[in-house]
């Protein structure tokens, strides 16, 4: 399996990319298509004091988009209680998670893929130089992949196997046109974490 992961911020929202052109087929919670495996989903937890931990805490924060039918996807955001994760409902102002399979555009695979985008939003979580973190993505029949590795779905719950998300000062070169959008990680090799013309990276090695 491979995915691209991109993560950039302004001053106002933490923007998450996840391209995963492995995944080419939507599999869906409570359909046929899923009767004993997890559905396709995607989401990324952050841990505002970046105190880890082995259960998420108050200061923990969980936003993910997880496919309902083969045409709809739920948006689920929550925030921890001290041993386990809690619904945040409404969702907070702000925030916005999107999925489809158009990879029209897309620059590494154009054949149809799922691709998820999150939108943070800082106000919400406050404003920090790091932030603990982890990203992941499921594909119902391939299973899990993300960041920090290696990452599945039982690491949600626990930060203490989250990385260090650095919302850097470093003054990288213009981007050309687009640049910005399509920033990668190849989950397994380099994580990208990018604001707006900033830039510091992770470096992550295969299993």
């Amino acid at each position: 399996m491979t995915i691209y992961i991109r993560i950039k911020h302004d001053a106002d929202y933490i923007y998450v990319l996840m391209d995963f052109p492995t995944d080419s087929v939507i599999e869906y919670a409570g359909g046929t298509a899923l009767p004993t495996t997890p559905a396709d989903t995607a989401g990324i937890v952050l841990d505002t004091n970046d105190d880890r931990g082995t259960a998420p805490h108050a200061d923990d924060y969980l936003f993910r988009i997880r496919w309902s039918s083969p045409s709809a996807y739920v948006q689920i955001t929550r925030q921890g209680t001290g041993s386990a994760w809690s619904d945040l409902l409404p969702n907070p102002a702000g925030f916005v998670g999107a999925s489809s399979m158009d990879a029209g555009n897309d620059p590494y695979s154009p054949s149809p893929h799922l691709i998820y985008e999150l939108r943070v939003p800082i106000s919400y979580i406050g404003q920090k130089a790091t932030y603990g973190a982890g990203v992941l993505a499921a594909d119902g029949t391939l299973g899990f992949i993300g960041w920090p590795q290696p990452f599945k779905m039982s690491d949600f719950m626990n930060p203490n196997h989250w990385g260090d998300l650095n919302m850097t000062e470093q003054v990288v070169p213009e981007f050309p046109s687009g640049a910005l959008f399509i920033a990668t990680v190849i989950v397994a090799c380099t994580l990208l974490l990018l604001r707006a013309k900033r830039e510091t990276r992770i470096q992550a090695e295969p299993e």
